[in-house]
């Protein structure tokens, strides 16, 4: 049993020989920096090496550098350390920052109006100075750079006297934490409450250390109380031994003599019953043969030792110690028993018995001794051996026992309860007289299903589903009617900004620099029209006759500089005028809300549902776009520019166009982050998609659909959605909704699984338009194995963000610009048709104004996803027998009828006994949408069974089966 401890050990922490490798290493490598550190600067060693570590020491941290061989040594000894056990890590880290207060209180309080008047108020000169100044000196004063890195800010911006002070409290600070004085130590040595806290903590071990020497007591003195209990049993089991060894033997015709009442007789059979113990050997001899390992009854050693590597753990004792002798075995066996007990291929030990069938059990651990009970006289009795086998022994290895028929009982005998071991009747001693046989119970017999049923073929057989009568005119369904959809509030959308700054002085202003600017490279031109817009403003400039075009875009940088401005870009010349437009950043960006655009003129006299925001040109003019004529979009830019804002912008416009039987969408958001507030709304077809492989399996079903699209603008010989969706308003069918799928980051599609993305991606930007799926890709990464040659080839309208060079602009837009944009939403958008990008300055839309957008549309509109469209894409996505999300979607899907297809997949599901989808795109050379009709037709006609999983379906029918059902069929038609 183990004890218990008087107080928590810090254990070592595990580390693998690797790693504990690594971290020696790394500890040495530290204690020689520091050693290097001593003696370049302490020693001052010559040489090139100690020469160029002292100048960086001193540079860095001037005088403090003396100090500074301390950390790394210091540093290296923790490393090591915490190989063996946890290393006080935090006074170093205190100590550290210490050092760094130190530095910079030597630096604020003697040396930063010296830097300010040597160096200017530039932060970075003043640091270089420091540098030079502190390296080149013999013996440094002040704390180098890196004092006047954390100096300079706290001198310049709050004062010498308020920077001083909290420098030197934050120092102080970090001293006292070194040396472990926190805030309520520091209390209780002023107050005197120390020597008394320590005073309690050394009564507190003391009392612990008193209830532990208790306890162990406790468990001294009822181990002694076991010992006896088990001397006593032992001699009374050697008692009734003796008893019944004076006893002469009797044969089996000879009647029971009387005999004293004894005590109890455990029920196993006796040691000194030859049969018995013969049964024994063999049954354990059987087990010896499969394992290896013999019962410590009969006293042999085991084939295979105990491993001496692990300890021996006592059943009572605990760990460490022999286990007490408890009367159950011979004591010439002991040695023998105690080996085989060790063994430890043993899963489970039985409860440890008396003579008498009394378990034996460990008292609970207590602080306060619970005294043990007398031995009852009733106890219950053994019911299994003394001493165990590794194997308990099988049922069927034990020989039956065969009924005999007693004479007529001649003395009262306890009924027994339990079933007695089976005993072989041969050498079995009886008393002299006859015991009376116990009342019979009725056999309790084990619960029959009752099966109403003949178990066979016909059993196990489902009932074959035979298809319904086509139902006839009268009893066709209404006309569709559209579920009624409440539309956001333009209320949730904030206000825009109201007020109009007049910016007539500094546009004239800014007009005269660009032209001093531009004479001083000799380029005569003249400023003839500003147009100030919400974040740059354009400058039109009229060049002399004979001054060419190039002269001022090769002056862009020079531009920038006279004017100030941040970038400049230049756009020569402007389509459709004779003049070169410069844009330069405003000093103040005006926001540009969602609300404004959407309730501008454009927005509100455009018919189409697909019309989306984007934002307000140079001029002011909202701008929009038509997904309907894009009809694909590609947005790209780095991180940080606006394409998610873009996105959110495009995707609420469609919520406050268009209705969910209108238009459909399928987000995908790998980032898990942007799109997840759109979870509900019900214009999704599917939750919105975070796994790459689940994106290419909503391509793929996109790519499905389409085809299934154009297979019913055959039957009903329309050319596009339009025109089908006019054909069926006549005949009160439903209509077809727009699907638009928005994937707003590309790479990591590309980077999981690329072929097929690519690969969806081409075929709906080649054929969808007409379908009515549109598509607008965003990317972050606008590198060529991202938005491939395919993929740009496709989509002809683009939206460039701020990208990082000129590389990327030419990427997206095959032309340089959006490298010299602001970010924040400033965007160069492309549409289809377009000569020349246009300068947007996209919508803003808040975190807050999307949440409540989405809120609104989900709590006023019920949302619930096709069910089949989920069980379509979870299929694609695991694969089922393909192994991945590849389905051959050709132009066998552009042909009508099933009939005989549905007949040739019910003879393969014939043939094979089991069927999959995947197993009929093979063999039928037809796509995934038409097998899995096919599959789901035969399920509904009882001919496969349900699906389980990935598994094929299993084929329920047999061939004279389905040749009855196609007659039942024709005989109905």
């Amino acid at each position: 049993m183990a004890q218990r401890g008087s107080g928590k050990r810090k254990q070592a922490p595990a580390y693998s020989a690797d790693a504990m490798a690594i971290r020696y290493m790394a500890g040495l490598v530290l204690i020689a920096l520091g050693v290097l550190i001593f003696m370049a600067v302490e020693l001052g060693l010559s040489g090139n090496i100690f020469e160029g570590l002292r100048r960086l020491c001193f540079g860095l941290c001037g005088i403090m550098a003396y100090v500074l061989p301390v950390l790394p040594v210091w540093a290296g000894v923790l490393v090591i350390w915490s190989t063996q056990r946890r290393a006080p890590v935090r006074p170093w880290l205190f100590a550290f920052l210490a050092f760094f207060g130190l530095c910079a209180f030597l630096m604020i309080t003697g040396a930063m109006q010296y830097l300010n008047t040597t160096y200017g108020g530039d932060w970075g000169a003043v640091i270089n100075g420091t540098y030079a100044e502190t390296a080149a000196r013999l013996k440094p004063t002040g704390g180098g750079a890196i004092g006047t890195i954390l100096a300079w800010p706290l001198w310049r911006y709050l004062g010498p006297v308020l920077g001083t002070f909290i420098v030197f409290v934050l120092t102080a600070l970090c001293i006292l934490l070194m040396f472990n004085l926190t805030p309520a130590r520091i209390r209780d040595i002023f107050t005197g409450q120390a020597g008394a806290r320590r005073e309690q903590q050394k009564l507190e071990r003391q009392r612990m250390e008193q209830q532990q020497l208790a306890w162990q007591q406790q468990q001294a003195l009822w181990q002694q109380q076991q010992q006896q209990i088990l001397e006593q049993q032992q001699y009374q089991m050697q008692q009734a031994q003796m008893q019944q060894n004076t006893q002469p033997p009797y044969s089996q015709g000879q009647a029971y003599p009387q005999q004293p009442a004894q005590q109890p007789v455990q029920q196993w059979p006796r040691q000194d019953d030859g049969s018995v113990r013969d049964w024994q050997e063999q049954a354990a001899a059987g087990q010896m043969a499969a394992t290896g390992h013999q019962s410590r009854i009969f006293g042999k050693k085991q084939d295979k030792p105990a491993s001496a590597d692990k300890s021996f753990v006592s059943r009572i004792f605990g760990r460490g110690r022999k286990e007490e002798y408890d009367g159950l075995v011979d004591r010439s066996e002991a040695a023998e028993a105690e080996a085989a007990g060790r063994n430890a291929g043993q899963a489970a030990r039985p409860a440890r018995r008396t003579a008498v069938g009394t378990e034996i059990t460990p008292p609970e651990t207590h602080w306060k001794p619970e005294i043990p009970e007398e031995m009852e006289t009733g106890r219950r009795r053994r019911t299994q051996p003394a001493q165990q086998t590794t194997m308990e022994i099988p049922e069927e290895q034990i020989p039956v026992r065969p009924e005999t028929v007693r004479p007529e009982p001649v003395r009262e005998r306890k009924p027994v309860q339990e079933k007695e071991p089976v005993r072989d009747n041969t050498n079995y001693r009886r008393p002299s007289t006859a015991e009376p046989k116990p009342e019979e119970k009725p056999q309790v017999q084990a619960a029959v299903p009752v099966v109403q049923q003949t178990i066979g073929e016909e059993a196990y057989r489902p009932k074959i589903k035979v298809p319904e009568r086509k139902k006839t005119e009268t009893e066709d369904e209404g006309p569709w009617m559209p579920t009624p959809y409440n539309y956001p509030p333009i209320t949730d959308l904030a206000r825009p900004q109201q007020g109009f700054e007049d910016t007539r002085g500094e546009d004239e202003t800014r007009s005269r620099k660009l032209e001093e600017t531009l004479a001083s490279f000799r380029v005569p031109a003249r400023v003839v029209h500003v147009t100030h817009g919400p974040a740059i403003s354009r400058f039109e400039l009229e060049l002399e006759a004979g001054t060419k075009v190039n002269k001022v875009s090769e002056l862009e940088k020079d531009i920038a500089y006279g004017m100030s401005a941040t970038s400049v870009r230049i756009e020569a010349p402007i389509p459709g005028k004779r003049l070169v437009g410069v844009e330069v950043p405003n000093r103040k960006v005006t926001t540009v809300t969602l609300r404004e655009v959407m309730e501008s003129e454009p927005m509100q006299n455009a018919k189409s549902i697909l019309t989306v925001a984007l934002g307000k040109d140079i001029a002011g003019t909202p701008i929009v776009c038509d997904l309907a004529k894009m009809p694909h979009m590609l947005i790209a830019g780095q991180t940080g520019s606006g394409k998610s804002v873009c996105i959110n912008a495009i995707i609420n416009s469609l919520l406050y166009r268009a209705s969910p039987d209108e238009v459909k969408l399928i987000l995908v958001d790998p980032k898990v982050v942007e799109l997840q507030c759109y979870n509900g709304i019900p214009h999704l077809l599917i939750p919105v998609v975070n796994d790459p492989r689940k994106a290419a399996a909503a391509l793929a079903w996109a790519v499905a659909e389409m085809m299934e699209r154009y297979d019913r603008f055959a039957e009903k010989k329309v050319r596009n959605l339009e025109g089908y969706n006019q054909l069926v308003e006549r005949t009160g069918e439903k209509p077809m909704a727009r699907i638009v799928i928005i994937i707003d980051e590309l790479a990591d599609l590309m980077m999981v699984c690329k072929k097929d993305v690519e690969e969806y991606i081409c075929r709906l930007t080649q054929l969808a338009r007409a379908a009515g799926i549109h598509l607008i890709v965003a990317t972050q990464r606008p590198s060529v194995d991202v938005i491939t040659g395919l993929i740009k080839a496709n989509i002809p309208s683009r939206i460039a963000f701020k990208t990082a060079s000129s590389v990327d602009s030419r990427t997206i837009l095959d032309r340089n610009g959006s490298e010299q944009l602001l970010g924040w939403g400033d965007m160069l958008y492309a549409p289809t048709g377009s000569f020349a990008p246009t300068r947007v300055q996209g919508c803003f839309l808040s975190d807050d104004e999307v949440n409540r957008i989405a809120k609104h549309v989900k709590d006023a509109n019920p949302s619930t996803y096709d069910p089949d469209i989920l069980e379509k894409l979870d299929e694609i996505a695991n694969g089922g027998e393909s192994g991945g999300a590849d389905i051959i979607i050709n132009s066998s899907d552009m042909s009508g009828g099933d009939g005989g297809l549905f007949e040739q997949a019910v003879e393969f599901a014939i043939q094979d006994g089991q069927i999959s989808t995947s197993t009929l795109q093979r063999r039928l050379k037809i796509g995934y949408a038409r097998a899995g009709r096919l599959t789901d037709e035969m399920e509904e006609r009882g001919i496969v069974a349900a699906k389980d999983g990935s598994k094929p379906r299993k084929c329920l029918i047999t061939r004279e089966e389905w040749e009855e059902m196609k007659k039942s069929t024709e005989g109905m038609r």
